[in-house]
């Protein structure tokens, strides 16, 4: 069994802020408005790759369970039946999410909520609570222009095992043992699979990559791993099915 683990945004989907060449198809939608796409070729590829017994095709984001629901199209169009969200912290099966999963990293978080609880206030005191994102006991994010509040995070968190990672305004505080490479250890444990793949765009799927036995990224991120092919994006899904199946033929 193959296994695809894959970042979404700016991976497979791309913002109506980047313009994608050729043919594309809306998969979001945000308050009525179209909010991003995917290229139709990528599309057809991966669908084919989904139709197959012997492979999985999983999302693996840090997008939230509410953000995830806004990609019903995707979902609809590839069929996939695993989905990775609050990067990898929750695991949904045919669309509902697994108890097991959820209660297992409920465990791997707790050591982290006082910590997490600091850091809530922390950006409650220096931003505006709409931008503050609580999705604990996993993780939290806050929309920030504020060029001093990522240090003053990072100094917070400093040491305690809380990851501080940065996108855009986005600044999200996630524990250590939810990162992404820890959710493919725990799900290739969980079902016994050898032959793991990934890709991704960003400082985010470093973890996700390494974890993995052949990865997928842009040059200055595949620069990083040993295992990883740099790809330009969009990335071309096609392109990166057949490089599994070469590697496979050697």
């Amino acid at each position: 069994m193959k296994v695809l683990f894959s970042d979404l945004d700016q991976t497979v989907i791309y913002s109506h802020r980047h313009p994608l060449p050729g043919e594309t198809l809306v998969m979001e939608y945000l308050n009525g408005r179209e909010q991003s796409f995917i290229q139709a070729e990528n599309l057809a590829v991966l669908r084919d790759f989904c139709a197959g017994d012997d492979r999985l095709f999983v999302p693996l984001t840090t997008r939230t369970e509410a953000q995830y629901q806004q990609l019903s199209p995707l979902q609809e169009a590839l069929g996939y039946r695993y989905a990775l969200l609050c990067n990898g912290a929750v695991l949904y099966d045919c669309g509902i999410p697994d108890r097991a999963w959820a209660a297992e990293s409920e465990q791997l978080a707790a050591p982290y909520q006082t910590v997490l609880k600091e850091v809530r206030s922390l950006l409650l005191s220096q931003a505006e609570p709409e931008h503050v994102h609580d999705i604990l006991p996993f993780l939290l994010y806050v929309s920030t222009e504020n060029p001093e509040l990522p240090e003053l995070v990072k100094q917070r968190c400093c040491g305690t095992g809380v990851d501080v990672l940065q996108s855009g305004k986005k600044l999200y505080c996630i524990p250590a043992p939810l990162s992404k490479g820890e959710a493919v250890r725990r799900f290739t444990e969980r079902f016994g699979i050898a032959q793991t793949y990934a890709i991704g765009d960003s400082l985010f799927d470093v973890p996700m990559l390494r974890a993995c036995r052949r990865a997928f990224a842009p040059a200055e991120i595949a620069a990083l791993l040993p295992q990883a092919m740099p790809l330009t994006q969009p990335f071309s899904m096609r392109e990166v099915i057949a490089a599994m199946y070469r590697e496979d033929s050697l």
